[in-house]
């Protein structure tokens, strides 16, 4: 007669989980977590060095997607192909003045001391 009462109460509260957690839900939530993985499986295998060259593709569609969305057009493509007639502003061939039009000092960057230079803090017994 237990087994029969513990049967019963255990179909009960199936019946009450399935009330509050519907199949549908449970398997959107298998199928969120299935994406969430394989997506993380990608990411790990980039940096892990498996990138396989079938993915380059679609890398690329992303970027001109990018680009376009940023309205940069095939700037980053002519970088990538070697073209580098890429448009940069122009170099000053002056040198900067201050305020009151003497020239600025070019300032003087002190050099570290090279490794076997630098000296041990000594410490002070206490």
């Amino acid at each position: 007669m237990e087994v029969v009462r513990a049967l019963e109460a255990g179909n009960q509260a199936l019946k009450e989980m399935h009330e509050e957690m519907p199949l549908e839900r449970i398997e959107d939530i298998i199928e969120e977590a299935e994406e969430e993985r394989e997506a993380e499986n990608e990411i790990n295998e980039y940096l892990m060095g498996k990138w396989d060259v079938t993915m380059d593709g679609e890398v690329e569609r992303e970027l001109r997607e990018l680009e376009e969305m940023m309205g940069i057009g095939g700037e980053i493509e002519g970088i990538q192909n070697g073209n580098d007639q890429v448009p940069l502003p122009q170099v000053p061939t002056h040198t900067p003045t201050s305020n009151h039009n003497t020239p600025v000092e070019e300032s003087k960057v002190e050099e570290e001391p090279k490794q076997e230079e630098r000296k041990e803090p000594e410490l002070i017994p206490g």
